[in-house]
Parts: structure tokens; sequence; C-alpha cells
């Protein structure tokens, strides 16, 4: 989100613009194009447009043109431009003079669209269009790259979970308890005090199984977690360690 805001304020500030904002495409029912970044005047205004991407030609607007076409869209006079027939008086009364919109495409997938109005009409030359494009890609780009290193840190993260708990329940697994249970016994060993392991399994689970099905089975451990889960205080712990088998560390 910092990102999406310095690009707007930057293309405002620097570019001499009325208005920049960033809008993503959403696979919702509507397909809707979500505002999540904008700077300059008439927050109200992105909000209210309503865009989408999909078929329907009265919600595209030069946004959703864009991102259906991957390729940047012009308004150049908001005036007459056919385009713009559902949002004309509006636009024209905060005093919008033309508009484009540039797809965020990268690596082959558009993210969204950014859109930028001009006070003035006809004021997206040739050249300012190559130098917009290209800041598009850049922020695409930067999208796409911040997008990755945040999936693989959310995959690290799962692989990390897994390698400590168990995917069921939830619970710690064998290894964890093994740690928290080192660190309890030192604890206990320098302040005077005790601890105890309780081992416990379920009796006839196999018949569970074996009669209701694996599913149903699950369930019962699932439940089992969390009744022991709420049994015991902040500073024990719980564990899984297999099949029906769970640890208890007091």
């Amino acid at each position: 989100s910092e990102l999406l805001q310095a690009v707007c304020r930057h293309v405002v500030e620097a570019g001499g613009y009325r208005l920049a904002w960033v809008g993503y495409k959403r696979h919702d029912e509507g397909k809707s194009v979500e505002p999540v970044a904008h700077a300059g005047t008439d927050k109200d205004y992105i909000e209210a447009l309503k865009l989408s991407w999909a078929e329907d030609s009265s919600r595209l607007g030069v946004g959703g043109f864009a991102i259906r076409a991957r390729q940047p869209l012009v308004a150049r006079d908001i005036a007459c431009d056919p385009v713009f027939e559902p949002w004309r008086a509006d636009a024209l009364s905060r005093g919008f003079g033309s508009c484009i919109a540039l797809p965020l495409l990268a690596k082959d997938d558009v993210s969204g669209t950014l859109s930028i109005y001009s006070s003035h009409a006809d004021a997206f030359d040739a050249e300012e269009v190559r130098l917009l494009r290209e800041l598009a890609s850049n922020l695409a780009y930067g999208i796409a790259s911040l997008r990755d290193a945040e999936e693989r840190q959310r995959a690290e993260r799962e692989l990390e979970r897994r390698a400590r708990f168990d995917a069921l329940t939830g619970l710690a697994n064998r290894d964890t308890l093994e740690i928290r249970a080192s660190q309890s016994l030192a604890d206990a060993k320098r302040s005077g005090t005790h601890a105890a392991m309780l081992f416990i399994d379920l009796d006839r689970f196999k018949a569970i199984n074996d009669s209701l099905g694996h599913t149903v089975g699950d369930h019962v451990l699932i439940e089992m977690a969390g009744r022991l889960s709420t049994s015991i205080r902040e500073s024990d712990a719980i564990a899984r360690l297999g099949a029906d088998e769970f640890a208890v560390f007091l």
C-alpha cells in the first residue's frame, strides 16, 4: 500500500495531474475493480465509479477496458468520449478534461490499472503515454515482486508451522513438546518445583475409524485436542504424538 500511495502521489505532484488512483482486478462475482490507492482530489468520485472488468460495457470505463484489452486506453476529451457516458456529467462538473488508464501487466498477468486524470483535454501526447506506460510497467513489476516475496514468506511460515505442529489438530508435535519439556524441566530444577508428563490415548479408536470412517475419526481427534487444550493452564503444554496418542506436560 505504501508503494501504491507513493506512485499516485508522485504522478499528481510531479506530473501536475488532478487525480491518480490504482484499482486492483478482483475475481468476485461482479469482476470488480477495487480502488486501493489514490492521490489528488475527488476520492468520493473514485469510490462511486463501481468499475468492472466484466463484459458489461456500461461499467467498464477506461480502467475496465484497459484491463480487458491489456493495453492503455486514453479518453482524450471526456466531454465527448463515449466510454465516459455513464460518468460524464459528474466528471465534467469536477473539472476533468481527459484521462488515461494503464494496465498493470507483469508476468503475463494484469493485476489492475493505474488511472490518471487531467484538467485539460488532449493532455496525454505520445511521449507522455510512453513515459506513463513505463511507469505502469515498473509499478506492476514491483507489485508482482512484493507478492512473490509475500508468498514465499507465507510458504516458509507454513513449512515451519508444519514442522512444529500437528496438521490435523494444530497441537504441538513430538519435537516441539520435547523442546518445551526440556525448557520447563530446566526451569523447574532451578526453582525447585516439580513437573509431570501425562500420556493419553483413546481406547477402541480403531473401531471408530473402521466402522464410521476416518473423517469421523479425525473429528474425534480434533474434539479431543480441544477438550484437552481447555483443561490445562497456560504454563502447561499439550501435543499429539501420533494416531490417537496425546501427551500433556504439566
